[in-house]
C-alpha cells in the first residue's frame, strides 16, 4: 500500500478518504476471511468485521502505514474474542433466569406457575432473537440492575446510544411476542 502519511488526517487519528480506500482495498477479504473463521456465523462475523473497518477508519491514523496490515488483523482478534466473551456471559445469564425458574412449581396453583414458566421461557428465547449490543442493555439493565448511566461507562457508549438500544430491544421483543401470539392464535 502506498500513500504518503501526510494522506493522514492531520487534526485526528482518522485516515484520509484515500489512505482508506486503499487499506480496504488491500486488507479487508483477508481480514473477513479470518473473522469467518474465528466466529460461529456469517452474521457474527459481519458484526465484527463492521466494528474493525469502523476503528480503521477512526483509529487507522495513528498506525504506522507499514504496519497497518497487521494492525488490522490484531483488532479483528480482539473483536472476535470481545464477541466471544460476550456470547458466553449472555448464553449464562438466560440459562441462570431459566433454571431459577425450572425450581418445583408451587402445589397450589400449577396453571398458574406453567404460565408463568412458558411466559419467561417465550421472553427468552425472545431476547435471543435480538443483536448482541440490544441483550447486552437488557441484562445489564434488568439482570444485573445497572443505572443507564452505569451502563454507558461500563459499554464505553454515549448515555444516549444505551438509553436507544433499551428502546429498541423492547420495541423489538414486544414485536416479537405480538408476533408470537398472532402465530399461536391461529
Amino acid at each position: 500500500m502506498a500513500y504518503p502519511p501526510s494522506c493522514n488526517d492531520e487534526s485526528s487519528d482518522r485516515l484520509s478518504d484515500h489512505a482508506f480506500a486503499a487499506c480496504y482495498e488491500q486488507y479487508a477479504s483477508g481480514v473477513r476471511a479470518f473473522l469467518r473463521a474465528k466466529l460461529s456465523n456469517e452474521a457474527d462475523a459481519d458484526d465484527c468485521f463492521s466494528r474493525v473497518i469502523e476503528k480503521l477508519w477512526s483509529r487507522g491514523g495513528s498506525v504506522v502505514p507499514a504496519a497497518l496490515g497487521a494492525w488490522l488483523f490484531v483488532v479483528a482478534r480482539r473483536e472476535a474474542a470481545l464477541h466471544w466473551r460476550s456470547k458466553s456471559r449472555a448464553e449464562g445469564v438466560w440459562n441462570a433466569l431459566a433454571s431459577e425458574y425450572q425450581d418445583p412449581v408451587d402445589e397450589r396453583q400449577p396453571e398458574e406457575n406453567l404460565l408463568r414458566i412458558e411466559g419467561l421461557e417465550l421472553l427468552r428465547l425472545a431476547a435471543e432473537q435480538l443483536p448482541s449490543e440490544q441483550k447486552e442493555v437488557l441484562r445489564r439493565r434488568f439482570v444485573d440492575n445497572s443505572s443507564f448511566r452505569e451502563i454507558a461507562q461500563e459499554l464505553n457508549l454515549p448515555i444516549g446510544t444505551a438509553l436507544s438500544r433499551m428502546h429498541t430491544a423492547l420495541k423489538r421483543l414486544r414485536k416479537i411476542l405480538n408476533d408470537d401470539i398472532e402465530n399461536r392464535e391461529r
